[in-house]
This record gives structure tokens, sequence and C-alpha cells, in this order.
């Protein structure tokens, strides 16, 4: 497609054989609206530049919250949780320990209950982990 100032030029015969003061003038006046025409272009060009540049912008953004929020649901569902309270635990020593004040468990049992009780504990922590 030929530009408006292009079809003024050649309507006028091409810019040459009249008065060379004239042609001169006249194509002055064409690189002058040429310019101005080719700087329209461009600053249409950079600011379609610069809005794909922040639209890339936020989409990057958005892709980085989302990726931090799935990490910090991975981090909540990877953390071991509390399977038994202190208190739990020491509301058992203390029955354990009743009732071998009452002399319902001797040593050895009391010993065993407590070694069995804190191993099966450490196997349940372990396979929660993995």
């Amino acid at each position: 497609m030929v530009p408006p100032e292009h079809r003024e030029l050649e309507q006028q015969g091409g810019g040459g054989g009249g008065g060379a003061t004239g042609s001169l003038a006249e194509m002055s006046a064409f690189v002058e609206k040429q310019q101005a025409f080719m700087g329209k272009q461009l600053y249409a060009l950079l600011e379609r530049e610069r809005a794909q540049q922040q639209q890339m912008k936020a989409e990057v953004a958005a892709a980085q919250q989302q990726a931090k929020e799935a990490m910090e649901k991975m981090r909540e569902e990877l953390t071991p949780k509390e399977l038994i309270s202190t208190e739990q635990l020491t509301a058992l020593q203390s029955r354990l320990e009743a009732l071998h004040a009452e002399q319902l468990l001797t040593d050895d049992e009391l010993f065993a209950l407590e070694v069995r009780t804190v191993l099966r504990l450490d196997l349940v922590d372990y396979t929660i982990l993995w």
C-alpha cells in the first residue's frame, strides 16, 4: 500500500521536471511528512513493546506467586505432625509410675514398657518423615 505522502509525490510528476525550487520544497515537505509518519509508527511500536513487557512481568510475578504457594503447601505437608503431645506422654509416665508404686508392675516391667513406648514413638516418627 502506498502511503498518502508517496501518492502526492507520484501525482506531482515524481518530483522531477518542474522548477528546482518547487521540487526541492516538495521533496522537503515529503521527507518531513515521512519522518513524522515513521516517528508515529515507531512510537506505536514502542508502546506495544512496553505493554507486552508489562504483561510478561505480571505473568512472571503470578507464576512466581503460584510456585511460592505450592512450595509452602508442600512444606506444610512434609512437616511432621505431632501424634502425641508432651502432656499425653507425661500422663502415661505418671500412670506407669503409679502402677509401679502400687507394685502392680515390677522394675523390669516398667523399664520394658518405657523402652517399648520410646522405641514405638521413634518408629512412628520415622515412618511419618518417610
